[in-house]
């Protein structure tokens, strides 16, 4: 590490700013010589040298280290080394961005439209040919399969439907939608939240009415931390950031309102979905994922208007969320956070961050209308599809919207069988 970012008296008082609550002002001359003479990082990509400044603000907000500050209030931290850790961190990422991320993330800008997924082999149990598909998203969510002949079967796509019904969309549908991820942080807490639909895909040979088994698994995978906090403590969290982010944004920026709080109230609901319980406490600190809406849907080919084919396709969709509460403060140190920033004006390095994901093309959006944009462009709109035990049609849209559940007909949905 370049000893002169250690020896910085610009990137020193940033920090002392930063920890004292005072606002913050660094023009882009002031971050770029910072990057350049303070972390010695030169001769980089004129597109690259173009988007440090912004990195280099982004990592400052978003450094693990900040949830420390309680203990440099209880003197129980040595500001100087709270400090270096500070200034390790920040060259170890300006370091990956210019030596290790730079052409994934140019590849990804170049080759969003060229993203391919490959689904697992189809159980057997399914149908006689499972099908190995890898594609654009556009591509899968129009596949088809038709016979030609008695000895041919056809590979096609119908026309991609209407994206009116994204235009209609709100922000809570959007936090649902598949491959839709976002993530929220905070020096008091890190939290993301990533739709991570399974597909399986097969090929049967009939008439098209074979009987589906599907088997729904709720919580596929968990892995539990010892740190517990109360749903009254997440609700009182949640009351506490509509106000410091009324304190910190203009009028005119509220909208970032509506984000945190549609967001909070999705991780709620998956908290109470689940019951991710500890002697009657949600467990923080938790890697889940789990099936939203405790049902699975299917669409086939049969549903785009071929009434007895001789080759059926058939798509199996479960519906899977995986949220991560990575890091929360106690009671207490969010307390002395929220009182730390009383009577003073506050700094958006304390305001809570979010950017959006694309999990099939791994692109990231530093606004909900860009991944929207993305998905209407890109991914095209997703079929409507049948739930696997009543057999009823569904909207994706009006799914989402209700979190992938549905008043279903079926007096179970745990294991059942329709008729695709």
């Amino acid at each position: 590490m370049a000893l002169s970012a250690l020896n910085s008296a610009a990137l020193r008082d940033c920090f002392m700013n930063i920890i004292r609550g005072n606002k913050i002002s660094l023009d882009l001359k002031e971050l770029e010589q910072m990057i350049s003479q303070d972390f010695q990082i030169n001769s980089v990509n004129s597109e690259l040298a173009s988007a440090l400044p912004y990195f280099l603000v982004f990592k400052m907000e978003n450094w693990p280290g900040w949830d420390k500050y309680p203990q440099y209030m209880n003197n129980k931290l040595i500001l100087n080394d709270w400090f270096e850790e500070f200034v390790k961190f920040l060259h170890s990422k300006l370091d990956e961005a210019v030596h290790i991320h730079y052409k994934s993330i140019v590849s990804n800008k170049e080759s969003c439209e060229h993203a391919s997924a490959q689904t697992e082999m189809g159980c057997k149990s399914f149908a006689p040919y499972s099908i190995n598909v890898r594609g654009n998203p556009s591509l899968l969510n129009t596949l088809i399969f038709e016979n030609v002949n008695d000895k041919d079967v056809k590979l096609m796509t119908h026309d991609a439907m209407d994206s009116e019904a994204f235009l209609q969309m709100s922000f809570s549908t959007l936090l649902n939608w598949p491959f839709a991820g976002v993530h929220l942080s905070c020096p008091i807490f890190c939290i993301s939240r990533k739709n991570v639909h399974f597909y399986d895909r097969h090929l049967s040979l009939g008439n098209g009415k074979m009987l589906t088994p599907v088997q729904a698994v709720f919580i596929e995978r968990a892995e539990m931390n010892k740190l517990c906090v109360t749903i009254d403590t997440v609700m009182e969290l949640y009351s506490t950031l509509n106000v410091l982010i009324m304190k910190a944004f203009s009028p005119s920026t509220n909208s970032n309102l509506k984000i945190f709080a549609a967001l909070l109230e999705e991780l709620i609901a998956d908290i109470k979905d689940l019951q991710m319980l500890k002697q009657g406490k949600p467990s923080i600190g938790s890697y889940v994922r789990f099936n939203i809406g405790k049902h699975v849907y299917v669409r086939s080919n049969s549903n785009s208007g071929c009434t007895q084919p001789v080759a059926c396709y058939t798509e199996v969709t479960t519906p899977m969320v995986e949220i991560a509460i990575k890091r929360m403060s106690t009671a207490k140190e969010i307390n002395s956070y929220i009182g730390s920033l009383n009577g003073a004006d506050i700094s958006l390095i304390n305001v809570p961050s979010v950017y959006f994901s694309c999990n099939f093309c791994g692109v990231t959006f530093h606004c909900s209308q860009l991944l929207l944009n993305h998905f209407i462009h890109i991914h095209k709109m997703t079929p409507p599809m049948k739930c696997s035990a009543c057999g009823v049609t569904y909207n994706a849209v009006e799914l989402a919207e209700n979190r992938w559940g549905h008043p279903c007909a079926s007096k179970s949905n745990n294991g059942s069988c329709v008729q695709s």
